[in-house]
């Protein structure tokens, strides 16, 4: 959850949204790195934590550094825990790792208003090599831009083309992208016609889910369901439009 919608939670269960994305995180990172894994895995734009930590406990014997500018000191030692770092900058972070196997950027990018610079920054860094993995998910389609992203203080979104693109010219090889969550698509665009008929009303983001636990669970295998289609059909060649665009990568070798 991103900290602007922590500032605002006030329910006890996660928004079905945010619980099917970390399966969707951990069924990549399970395609390169095993339970048993030791890996060191860089969460840029961590949130509240809730990612590492659940990652964490999936993936134990690996160790997590998280960072978020928008962490306050008192966040940070409400947040740490064994087995995970918590920086409020890259710059913070120096040299207390050596190697990062992975790096998630999770919907962060749109957050940037010089998302290459950023980028060819962070690529650049000694703890990345040629072998770490990036993952990286951002919002899909700017025609979808809405009060949702101005609450979550977006500049942009992409389609996977713009993505790719975008990576390839800050330092990147691209080893696969796409799209997940279609079925967010239908009410996403019935928000964006009640917004141009009735006005732009204050968004919640996640914070607005008030769902019980049963819920968030019956919708999130929904969503999983979802990315695991679009998944089989993007590996039988068939590009599959979602709300959220990913791409799988790593450090240029040219």
């Amino acid at each position: 959850m991103d900290i602007v919608e922590y500032k605002r939670n006030t329910s006890e269960n996660r928004h079905p949204w945010e619980l099917a994305r970390l399966e969707v995180i951990y069924t990549f990172i399970k395609k390169y790195y095993s339970e048993q894994s030791k890996a060191n895995i860089l969460d840029v734009g961590c949130g509240d934590t809730y990612v590492v930590s659940e990652l964490h406990n999936r993936i134990p014997n690996s160790s997590f550094f998280a960072i978020d500018t928008a962490f306050s000191q008192e966040m940070i030692k409400a947040f740490e825990q064994d087995g995970i770092n918590l920086f409020q900058s890259i710059d913070s972070l120096g040299n207390r790792i050596d190697k990062a196997n992975v790096v998630l950027l999770m919907d962060v990018i749109e957050h940037i208003e010089n998302d290459k610079e950023f980028l060819s920054s962070l690529v650049n860094k000694d703890y990345i090599n040629h072998d770490t993995l990036f993952l990286i998910t951002v919002p899909a389609y700017q025609s979808l831009f809405s009060e949702h992203d101005v609450f979550l203080n977006h500049y942009r979104r992409y389609s996977r083309k713009q993505l790719v693109n975008t990576l390839n010219s800050s330092g990147f090889d691209i080893i696969e992208s796409g799209n997940f969550f279609s079925s967010l698509l239908a009410p996403r665009l019935l928000n964006l016609g009640k917004e141009k008929i009735f006005g732009k009303p204050k968004s919640q983001g996640l914070a607005a889910w008030q769902g019980s636990k049963k819920q968030s669970n019956i919708l999130k295998e929904v969503l999983y369901l979802d990315f695991k289609t679009t998944n089989l059909m993007h590996r039988l060649g068939l590009k599959i439009p979602g709300l959220s665009t990913y791409a799988l990568c790593r450090k240029s070798v040219l």
